[in-house]
């Protein structure tokens, strides 16, 4: 066994350093191959290009002067006190921050010392601060020697910072050159920006490349002094090899390879991965992956990223993908999108090819091969014709103008060609293929679970449309609107299994079951037309208007002035009335009238007549393929049709309006002529091959016969609103409504002998006459409607079951009372008549609809006794409720326990009390410490069963100190023995047995020292949670502690209740919240992950 274990870690050791290798050999030669082109380009182009100027400002300097050189015989000038110089070239800024900097103009070199700080702005919008003890800069080319300095970046497209984060790197010499490279000789690189960060990485070398690349050899990982992780090189290089190569290992197509080519567009920034297993390492780098886009230029075949940000749009593409795997073979395909507003607002496409084999699986292992060593390459069925591939395809075009069509066109060879081929990537995710086990997937996902997440069961094509006709005003309102609302054809396809019983495939190894082919598409149905279509319009349509002067102003010429007389006469009246005082209800209870004559007309509607007309047609045809009989894809005839299927439907409606003083009186009449054709013109009676027997088609038949029909309706309203012109009753009113059957037809025949019967108005028949009657509306409101009644009297009248009913409802600024009732004919055979039920509801809202108090009540009148009250007031949280009902009361038998009685009583049901705190923090000393305290409890008592009495309480908590720790605390316990404490005073005892005082019994809850006390106890934990964040900067520190009872099932099928804790601590670095280390007690089993 150790041998075994040792010879595979030997193997997987050996399969990872090829693999280390072949990325390093790969990156040599594409770093050659760029560094070639772009020594080529640089050669070719330097006499095109033209040199950017350095200009050199000298911000602050508290003393200049000349300095002589005297080894070198030159002369510098020596800038001293806060000195502050800023160095610009192209769209690069550099201030240079020192106590002291001397500039040699002979050599464009300057040096600072003490305290130097430098903030560059490069042309991207990227800031670096860099601090240091020296620096010699080259103010010609940007170069510089850093001493005992790091670098500080808030926003570097190269990483992707944390919210909040920068990026620092330091060492103690490090150097920039004239390409923007800056390398790090033993660096530190972390993203805590305090003296003594809680985590870093220490290097050999670290490089921060042109094009936002990334760099470093010989590598730790630090958590605090603590060394966890190793990586002797890491390169994550930015720039990308036009075909976008990915490498990986799946565990049933084996390693793979894919690339993806964009011929048109270019590729979008990646997703966040969303990992199904904690032990994938790969996610913890995923701060190395870029954030935004940068312009990129060809160079060979690599893209280079540019220092400006991408500002166009991916959502454009034409690409071309070849994708190889070991066990499976090989895939080709291209994809595009185009879309655009002029033509097509949707115009995309995609198509791949499968040149693969069957792969075999031998217990959980998979081969390309039978186990005599044979491959079985595979094929498909395209239209009757088998061809040496699988396939799949996607066409989608849609445009808005003239219309609106849209075409969707899938295509499977089979329902597995997703499962094999579908899922593909465009970025090379290196630390996912180097760190995680080669030779693993890398998911807790099964295969049978991605075969039925990925199988496609079947697919549509589908034309759909819609049109309006844009009509010129001189045929309007004649003609309003001519349109096709909706308009689709689709041919649908459904997956059948082939037959295992017969020859169609070799069982040879199971190859039946592992072959793509097992499994084929057939057309299930066609629809060749699906059509909704509608013209409408008015063919006579008249009003008058009448406009009166209700109320208008008197103008004069000259503006009246009153006489002296007047005016003193007036000022001595308001003396005397502000020398009144107290209060006077005449005066001040009740508002001053004042009568402002209105220069505004009213203008109302004497009388308008209209007569409209629509016809909306509704066509459908059908064809139903049958799978029984087929076998394979190339089986499939197109002339071998199940059924055939016709519906028509064309509603012709001519209706006219009329509208008296303002709907004073309203009166519509509609006549509508429905006709409905449905027929299946073809049904197949070859039951080989899914025909119907003489049953179901006379079935079938009888179906059509009975939903073709003719009919014509017509609907009457009339209504009349006296009080139209008087606000407060305005909605009083008098309406009548009617739907009469004119004329329908009605199948009385049968498949054989077709025979409909022609039935006019029938005055006493219920569906000739669908809708009789007569409602009455009195209503006012007043001031805005915070007072309002109505009173509403509605009537069903014959040949309908006959209904009168009433609802008063009376509205008050803070109370509403609604009462109804009725009464009603029992059916139309049953000419008793029945009483419905009264019904009353108030309602009261107070202080600002803090206190809320509702009552309903209901009353039987028909059998004279009460039926149900219910009583509730909530305030503030405070909710209580009352509540009794008409029910079959209950009695206590020793030996049965509740036993119903046959006679039902109004008798009290339950009352309940209930509290929840509403949601407040509390907060103490600025801000920095708060607590959050949370209830939930409620007392439920039961008056039918009152052993059935429960309580649950649940209180919880979450305190705060800032940037320090959380805890929060939560609990659930429940009752449901209350009855045990009171049943002795109510001289039933020991009907529940156990202790009887209800503060022990709650002592004893908490007796973990006796068993057996706690588990008699009524008071139950149903859960308890208690969880502790400790803020450790970079890092939290996680306690969680969880109880709560689990119904566990033995496999003998024994159930019982387990108390296990779960608990767990976890330490997570927030920069990467993946990486975290947990110590877990999972309901009695120890786990470290």
């Amino acid at each position: 066994m150790f041998c075994a274990g040792k010879s595979s870690d030997s193997k997987f050791s050996r399969t990872f350093l090829k693999k280390i290798l072949a990325f390093f050999c790969i990156l040599l030669f594409k770093n050659s191959f760029f560094f070639a082109q772009t020594q080529k380009i640089n050669l070719g182009l330097s006499e095109e290009i033209t040199e950017e100027k350095t200009v050199i400002t000298i911000l602050n300097a508290l003393k200049s002067s000349n300095v002589k050189d005297k080894e070198n015989d030159e002369d510098l000038i020596l800038f001293e006190g806060s000195v502050k110089i800023s160095v610009e070239k192209g769209q690069t800024k550099t201030v240079i921050s020192a106590d002291q900097i001397t500039y040699s103009r002979k050599h464009e070199m300057l040096y600072a010392e003490g305290n130097v700080k430098i903030e560059q702005t490069e042309k991207s919008g990227s800031v670096s601060n860099i601090n240091a003890t020296s620096v010699l800069f080259n103010t010609s080319t940007l170069e510089g020697i850093f001493d005992d300095g790091r670098i500080v970046q808030a926003d570097n497209n190269s990483i992707n910072l944390p919210s909040g984060s920068t990026l620092v790197v330091g060492s103690d010499v490090f150097a920039r050159n004239h390409s923007g490279t800056v390398a790090f000789k033993h660096g530190e690189l972390t993203f805590c920006n305090a003296e003594h960060p809680h985590w870093k990485i220490k290097a050999s070398r670290i490089w921060l490349l042109p094009g936002n690349e990334f760099a470093f050899f010989n590598a730790v990982l630090f958590m605090d002094n603590i060394p966890v992780l190793y990586l002797p090189a890491f390169y994550y290089p930015k720039d990308e090899l036009i075909f976008n190569p990915v490498f990986g290992y799946k565990n049933r197509q084996g390693f793979f390879t894919q690339t993806t080519t964009y011929l048109f567009g270019r590729k979008p920034l990646e997703k966040e991965a969303k990992t199904s297993s904690d032990d994938d390492v790969s996610k913890y780098f995923n701060f190395v992956k870029p954030t935004k886009l940068m312009d990129q230029e060809l160079q060979g075949i690599v893209l280079h990223n540019l220092d400006t940000v991408y500002k166009g749009d991916t959502a454009n593409y034409l690409k071309f993908t070849a994708d190889w795997y070991s066990n499976l073979g090989v895939s080709l395909g291209v994809d595009g999108v185009y879309k655009q507003k002029k033509i097509f607002s949707t115009l995309e496409g995609n198509f791949m090819l499968g040149f693969g084999n069957t792969i075999f699986q031998n217990s959980a292992n998979y081969f390309p091969f039978d186990s005599s060593g044979t491959r079985h390459y595979e094929s498909s069925n395209f239209m009757g014709v088998e061809i040496p591939f699988r396939y799949r395809a996607f066409f989608k075009v849609a445009v808005n103008e003239p219309f609106s069509l849209t075409l969707t066109m899938p295509v499977y060879s089979d329902p597995f060609f997703n499962y094999d081929y579908g899922e593909r990537k465009e970025t090379m995710d290196w630390f996912s293929y180097l760190l995680n086990n080669p030779l693993t997937d890398n998911t807790e996902t099964t295969e049978q679970q991605k075969l039925d997440a990925s199988e496609i069961s079947s697919f549509a094509w589908d034309l759909t449309g819609s049109y309006s006709m844009k009509l010129n005003d001189n045929i309007k309102p004649y003609i309003n609107s001519v349109s096709v609302s909706s308009f689709n054809s689709s041919i649908n396809f459904a997956s059948k299994s082939v037959d295992t019983t017969k020859d169609y495939l070799s069982k040879t190894d199971n190859y039946h079951l592992y072959t793509p082919q097992r499994k084929f598409f057939y057309p299930s149905q066609i629809t060749p037309v699906k059509i909704n279509a509608k013209i409408s319009g008015t063919l006579l349509s008249f009003g008058t208007d009448s406009s009166k002067s209700k109320n208008q102003s008197v103008s004069f010429p000259v503006d009246l002035i009153p006489t002296e007389e007047l005016m003193q006469q007036k000022s001595e009246e308001e003396k005397k009335a502000e020398e009144k005082k107290g209060f006077d209800f005449e005066r001040d209870g009740l508002p001053d009238i004042s009568f402002s004559p209105s220069s505004s007309v009213s203008s109302a509607k004497d009388f308008t007549f209209n007569l409209n007309y629509s016809f909306a047609p509704d066509f459908v045809s059908q064809f139903t393929y049958s799978a029984v009989g087929i076998n394979t894809g190339s089986e499939f005839k197109w002339d071998r049709i199940q059924s055939s299927y016709i519906y028509l439907k064309m509603p012709v409606s001519i209706d006219d309006s009329i509208t008296v003083k303002n709907n004073f009186l309203s009166m519509k009449n509609t006549f509508t002529f429905t006709p409905v054709y449905q027929t299946h013109p073809y049904l197949s009676t070859d039951t080989a091959y899914g025909g119907y027997t003489q049953t179901n088609i006379n079935s079938i038949k009888k179906s059509d016969y009975s939903s073709t029909s003719m009919e014509l309706l017509n609907s009457n309203s009339i209504s009349i609103k006296p009080f139209a012109y008087y606000p407060v009753f305005k909605d009083t009113g008098l309406s009548y409504n009617t739907a009469i059957k004119f004329l329908r037809t009605k199948f009385i025949g049968d498949a054989e002998n077709p025979e409909w019967d022609t039935l006019t108005v029938d005055p006493e028949d219920s569906d000739s006459i669908t809708t009789h009657s007569v409602d009455l509306t009195l209503a006012a409101k007043e001031l805005d409607g915070d007072f309002s009644q109505s009173l509403i009297l509605s009537s069903t009248l014959s040949p309908q079951v006959p209904k009168y009913y009433g609802t008063l409802k009376l509205a008050f600024p803070f109370v509403t009372l609604t009462t109804e009732t009725g009464i009603k004919q029992k059916s139309k055979t049953d000419k008793d008549w029945i009483k419905e039920p009264f019904k009353e509801a108030l309602s009261v809202s107070l202080f600002d609809k803090k206190l809320n108090f509702t009552q309903s009540y209901n009353y039987d009148i028909e059998n004279s006794r009460s039926d149900a009250l219910k009583l509730a007031l909530s305030y503030s949280g405070f909710q209580l409720a009352y509540t009794m009902k008409y029910t079959n009361p209950y009695d206590f038998d020793s030996a049965k326990g509740w036993v119903k009685k046959d006679n039902s009583e109004f008798i009290p049901y339950n009352a309940s009390f209930a509290y929840t705190s509403t949601a407040k923090t509390f907060k103490f000393l600025n801000d920095k410490i708060s607590f959050a305290p949370t209830l939930s409890t409620s007392v439920v008592i039961d008056f039918v069963r009152p052993t059935n009495s429960y309580f649950i309480f649940s209180p919880g908590i979450t305190f705060k100190i800032n940037n320090f720790i959380d805890i929060s605390f939560s609990s659930t316990s429940r009752n449901d023995v209350l009855y045990r404490y009171v049943q002795g005073a109510l001289g039933t005892p020991q009907r529940i047995p156990g202790e009887e005082n209800i503060f022990v019994d709650l002592f004893n809850s908490f007796r973990f020292d006796d068993e057996s006390l706690r588990k008699a106890s009524g008071f139950k934990l149903k859960s308890l949670n208690f969880k502790i964040t400790h803020d450790l900067h970079d890092w939290d520190l996680k306690c969680e502690f969880k109880i709560e009872p689990r119904l566990i099932t033995t496999t003998t099928g024994t159930k019982y209740y387990d108390f296990s804790p779960y608990f767990s601590i976890s330490v997570v670095w927030r920069p990467m919240e993946s990486m975290k280390t947990e110590i877990l007690d999972d309901y009695g089993t120890w786990k470290l992950k």
